[in-house]
């Protein structure tokens, strides 16, 4: 690969990581906004999707493929359970394995969803993520060179993820849309 693809590809990657960061942290203002005026955010909210696939989509960027294949050139393929469950393994009082004995969540795909939603709940979303951060290792065993997880920005979140701490979730995990396709 020449040195002028790699240069774009690097900033490419670095457009990607600042987009998703502005919009991980616009939408948590928003679901703070909207906590102050109903008290709790559930189920029915209007910006909890937006706030979770934002989230979700930070945990996939940059995540490296099963065996380094594209699974159809999608992002079907992305899996970022597998991280969540190693990474957050060391954490004290984890829900991993509450999360792994959910029965409705049958798709790897549903239990990461679940694991998003019950750290909100936990009010543990940015300490989950501030101690995956501290697995390097971890990291990039399952995290390409350029990702959001292996940047500066990933660090940044962990301190906006904070302000989520005063929410009140009310969120169910007992639920099959929780493996839809994205």
């Amino acid at each position: 690969m020449s040195h002028a693809l790699k240069e774009t590809i690097s900033k490419q990657h670095a457009t990607e990581r600042r987009n998703l960061f502005a919009v991980a942290k616009l939408c948590t203002q928003v679901l703070c906004d909207e906590s102050g005026t109903c008290g709790v955010v559930d189920e029915n909210s209007d910006h909890l999707p937006n706030f979770c696939n934002i989230i979700e989509a930070i945990l996939c960027h940059g995540y490296k493929y099963p065996n380094n294949k594209k699974q159809g050139g999608t992002p079907e393929g992305i899996v970022y359970w597998d991280f969540i469950r190693v990474a957050c393994k060391s954490v004290p009082y984890n829900c991993i394995a509450k999360i792994t004995a959910i029965d409705d969540a049958k798709t790897l795909r549903g239990k990461g969803r679940a694991c998003i939603r019950m750290a909100l709940m936990e009010k543990r979303l940015s300490e989950y993520l501030s101690l995956a951060l501290m697995e390097d290792t971890v990291i990039r065993r399952f995290y390409e060179r350029g990702s959001f997880m292996l940047s500066e920005e990933a660090h940044m979140l962990t301190n906006v993820l904070t302000a989520l701490n005063c929410i009140d979730f009310s969120l169910c995990l007992r639920n099959s849309a929780l493996d839809a396709p994205i």
